[in-house]
């Protein structure tokens, strides 16, 4: 603030280096969510991704894989 510049000078915060991994491990589950979007991952495997418009983009190939997948 005012008194701190008068005092010490304006200060400077040099950026955090930004990683090269992030990882998340807990026990039970984990959940995003953001206005009606919402990611959520259990320890059983599950994987529950909600929005109100989902969009799935690659430049290369775009798979989709599971036992049974349904489509509508």
């Amino acid at each position: 603030g005012f008194l701190s510049d008068r005092l010490c000078g304006p200060l400077t915060v040099a950026p955090a280096p930004t990683p090269e991994r992030l990882v998340l491990e807990v026990g039970e589950e984990v959940a995003l969510r953001c206005g009606q979007g919402s990611i959520r991952m259990t320890a059983d495997g599950r994987i529950v991704i909600k929005g109100t418009r989902l969009t799935s983009r690659a430049t290369e190939t775009n798979k989709v894989r599971g036992s049974v997948v349904l489509i509508n």
